[in-house]
């Protein structure tokens, strides 16, 4: 970590003054860089300036460029493989098991239910396209909670 002298620091203000730019200002004080000068005007409270003595603007005339704004998407639907999941058969569900996966042993194909309080493991069966799960916890996830087993 260089630390600025009190000859670079009167330096840096007066070129700050002149208006260069912070590439410029590093061509001049060798031993510092570009993100250095910047570094050390930002601690100090000093805007960096343009050749006339005003605060340097970053875009013409002025104004801002407009930039597109992004949409948030918060209802996010979820395509799943067409299958009527009433005339699947469901597996029953023990929350008891095992033979789960670790997170570690987890691969992108694999259901996401956990099990565990302390020990958590995830079911690790094929998931249905589109979601996280396979077929016995997305149906699970989907039902009301009176409808629980």
């Amino acid at each position: 970590m260089n630390n600025w002298t009190e000859d670079e620091i009167s330096l840096l203000l007066s070129l700050n003054k002149d208006g260069l730019s912070a590439t410029e200002m590093s061509a001049v004080i060798e031993t510092k860089s570009r993100n250095a000068i910047i570094g050390k005007l930002h601690r100090m409270h000093v805007p960096m300036t343009n050749s006339s003595g005003g605060r340097r603007v970053s875009h013409l005339n002025g104004h801002k460029k407009e930039r597109p704004k992004k949409q948030l998407r918060l209802n996010r639907k979820i395509k799943v493989q067409s299958v009527n999941y009433k005339q699947l058969p469901l597996e029953n569900i023990d929350v008891s098991r095992t033979d789960g996966k670790t997170l570690i042993e987890l691969e992108h194909n694999h259901c996401r239910w956990p099990f565990g309080e302390t020990d958590i493991y995830f079911c690790g069966r094929q998931i249905l396209e589109g979601t996280p799960y396979c077929y016995t916890h997305y149906d699970v996830s989907r039902r009301k909670p009176d409808q629980w087993q």
